[in-house]
C-alpha cells in the first residue's frame, strides 16, 4: 500500500471512461434530485393552514376543515375524522410548520 501518493495529470487523463447506459443512469437520477427539489420548494410555499386543501398528496381526500386550524374534520365522502386521525393531521401539520420555518430560514 502506497499512502500520501501524487497523482500525475496523465493519470487524471485515463478516468473510467462510461457507458452510455451509466450516463442514463446518471441523468435520471439528477432530473430526479431536481424534480425532488422542485417538490419541495412548492409544498415549503403551501401555508400550515391550507396545507391539507392545496397539498399535492392531501387533494381531494378531505371535504370539511377546522376554521381556525385548516386541520380537516370529515372525508371525502362525508365521513366524520376521528380525534385520533385529527391529532394525527396536526402533528403533521406542526411538522409542515418546523419544516418550513427551517426552509425559511435556509432560503435567509
Amino acid at each position: 500500500l502506497v499512502f500520501n501518493r501524487t497523482v500525475s495529470l496523465k493519470e487524471e487523463v485515463f478516468k473510467k471512461e462510461l457507458t452510455a447506459e451509466e450516463e442514463k443512469a446518471i441523468e435520471a437520477r439528477k432530473n430526479k434530485a431536481k424534480n425532488d427539489l422542485e417538490e419541495k420548494e412548492a409544498r415549503m410555499k403551501i401555508d400550515p393552514i391550507n396545507l391539507f386543501r392545496e397539498g399535492a398528496q392531501y387533494k381531494g381526500l378531505y371535504s370539511k376543515f377546522d376554521e381556525k386550524t385548516g386541520v380537516p374534520t370529515h372525508l371525502a365522502d362525508g365521513t366524520e375524522l376521528t380525534k385520533s386521525a385529527m391529532k394525527k393531521l396536526d402533528k403533521e401539520k406542526q411538522k409542515h410548520m418546523k419544516a418550513q420555518m427551517k426552509w425559511k430560514k435556509q432560503k435567509g
